[in-house]
């Protein structure tokens, strides 16, 4: 079967504009070192279409870490966000406690890009 042979798909031109022109980019990466770790990070972006090309975009990041050792614990997350559009959000917070022998960590990310419509 070749792609273009399936009835359901149309030809568009590369000018046209199928969901506005925001974007959302969203990373978070955690790291943990010691005898006992846990590490987690997620994303997630999703969109919005308005009328008349114009679109929300929106990405959501969060990671933790945890790690334990008697010798020395270490932790960390980082997040980073972008957003484009007309109108552009970006919130990106992390924070961390280490006490030598345990170590936490945790950050979040937001970004929220709008394309008015018209």
């Amino acid at each position: 079967m070749i792609i273009s042979d399936l009835q359901y798909l149309e030809t568009i031109s590369e000018d046209i504009t199928i969901v506005g022109g925001a974007l959302a980019l969203v990373g978070v990466s955690s790291y943990a070192s010691g005898d006992s770790t846990i590490t987690d990070a997620k994303t997630r972006t999703f969109v919005i279409p308005l009328r008349n090309d114009g679109a929300i975009v929106i990405g959501l990041g969060r990671g933790y870490a945890i790690a334990s050792d008697p010798n020395d614990a270490s932790a960390t997350v980082d997040v980073v966000g972008y957003a484009d559009g007309d109108i552009e959000f970006v919130f990106g917070k992390t924070t961390s406690v280490d006490s030598g022998k345990k170590a936490y960590a945790a950050g979040g990310v937001i970004t929220v890009g709008i394309d008015l419509p018209g």
